[in-house]
């Protein structure tokens, strides 16, 4: 949770409903039914919590300066990066993680190298106990809808003074949205096997090279271009890979069968399941370690309702979800 964000207009009530949730976490874990006997410590942790949060804000790159893929992009070996952050074992560290030892001279891409001496310095004069503290808030927040009634109300008093809404959305629909969050693309597969009718793809695949074709026709107009930038704008529009509804892959309930293979689920576990799903998509992002960039890969699931460009591949992606009513509808003129 992010409380140095912009200022709304009850940011002092958000910041209070913030370390209220936090406190009340604390004391609900360390004293149960007897929690109003720590609340008042819990209370004085949390605000220290947040005012080290606040310190963090202040040596965050800002997000303006991250808008610049080449301004971002700065490749290093580990050991250059382990010396940008000394109080941290990055051997070690990487090796916690990825259950082998990684070589030192493995390059890596830091995306802010100037945070890190910063944040080196605000640690060396961050009490540890706090440091502790701070790392088990981190851990904690998002398991709070996954646990015990007790913790999920919190969550829900903290939402109304947050965002406004009195309540959490009913239980079926937030075991819906969770089962489709696990298994987004075993839910995506029957939702374009019900859902989506074949001639919905077709066109939204000749409405893109359309929009494509608009956007080569218009080039020779642009007076601010140069010939070269003209050609090259070309070139990058024409090469853009058009991703349409779904992987083909989840269409073979074998394929499905085998990429869920690894996860975990126990029909009575439902905290347990969380965890088993978290580890199961976190083992996915560390196999990927070392291997050539996968173009095929789809970043969301087919009945996403959303849409993206990935710069790195020049792709552009329509997940199935996206084809259906406000946002969608072939009968509609454009």
């Amino acid at each position: 949770m992010d409380i140095s964000c912009p200022a709304k207009d009850n940011k002092d009530a958000i910041v209070e409903g913030y370390k209220v949730l936090g406190a009340k976490t604390a004391a609900y874990l360390h004293k149960g039914k007897d929690w109003e006997s720590f609340y008042d410590i819990a209370l004085t942790r949390f605000q220290d919590i947040i005012d080290f949060e606040i310190e963090m804000s202040h040596i965050y790159v800002p997000k303006r300066e991250m808008q610049d893929p080449t301004a971002t992009y700065h490749k290093m070996q580990l050991k250059e990066f382990g010396a940008m952050f000394p109080m941290v074992n990055i051997s070690l560290f990487m090796q916690e993680i990825f259950g082998e030892v990684i070589p030192l001279t493995e390059e890596v891409i830091v995306y802010t190298p100037s945070f890190f001496p910063k944040l080196t310095h605000l640690l060396q004069n961050t009490p540890e106990k706090l440091i502790v503290d701070y790392f088990m808030w981190q851990m904690l927040q998002p398991f709070l809808t996954y646990v015990s009634a007790p913790f999920e109300n919190l969550y829900r008093e903290f939402q109304e003074i947050f965002s406004g809404t009195p309540d959490l959305p009913p239980r079926w629909q937030r075991c819906v949205s969770r089962t489709d969050s696990a298994f987004g693309f075993a839910t995506g597969a029957m939702f374009v096997e019900t859902i989506l009718p074949q001639n919905i793809k077709e066109a939204a695949v000749e409405m893109i090279e359309e929009v494509k074709s608009a956007f080569i026709g218009t080039l020779p107009e642009n007076e601010w271009m140069d010939d070269t930038t003209r050609e090259k704008a070309r070139q990058k529009a024409e090469a853009i890979v058009d991703r349409v509804g779904h992987p083909e892959w989840i269409e073979d309930p074998r394929a499905l069968d085998n990429y869920y293979s690894e996860a975990e689920i126990d029909p009575h576990q439902f905290f347990n399941n969380y965890i088993n799903m978290r580890t199961f998509t976190l083992n996915i992002l560390l196999q990927e370690r070392g291997k050539p960039a996968n173009s095929s890969k789809w970043d969301m699931t087919p009945a996403a309702v959303n849409a993206y460009y990935n710069p790195s591949h020049n792709q552009i992606v329509f997940p199935s979800g996206i084809f259906q009513r406000p946002f969608y509808n072939t009968q509609m003129p454009m």
